[in-house]
């Protein structure tokens, strides 16, 4: 991970978020210098798991720092078209052609996302 993303714009994923939120090192000068952006998905996924008030608390605060990307008519066909030719998961092809259509690196530490040759990719290594 290149950690001179910084004063830029950048489109995290979901499991980025949710690995900041737990104390994630690697994450923490993205996230902290840079102008963020997400998938409306995101915030479905990060939301859809099971967590204590405090831990819902943290993450609207921090969805407060973020711009919300809705699923607009182009990144939806962005999306089938990625979905079928990379073979992704529906979330993960909303959120790559959300970067796409953003024209801005995306943050994840999924790997999954490197097969996707029309956008610019960081994967960070994050420690379980």
């Amino acid at each position: 991970m290149n950690k001179d993303i910084t004063g830029s714009k950048v489109v995290l994923d979901s499991n980025a978020i949710i690995y900041y939120v737990k104390g994630e090192n690697s994450l923490e000068h993205i996230i902290e210098n840079n102008l963020l952006f997400a998938s409306i998905i995101s915030e479905i996924e990060v939301f859809g798991y099971e967590m204590s008030a405090n831990q819902v608390q943290y993450f609207t605060e921090l969805f407060e720092d973020i711009t919300l990307q809705p699923i607009t008519n182009d990144i939806k066909r962005k999306a089938i078209y990625f979905k079928r030719v990379y073979n992704l998961k529906t979330a993960d092809s909303i959120v790559a052609a959300t970067a796409y259509s953003l024209n801005l690196p995306l943050i994840s530490a999924d790997r999954i996302y490197s097969r996707v040759e029309e956008i610019q990719f960081f994967q960070v290594s994050v420690t379980d």
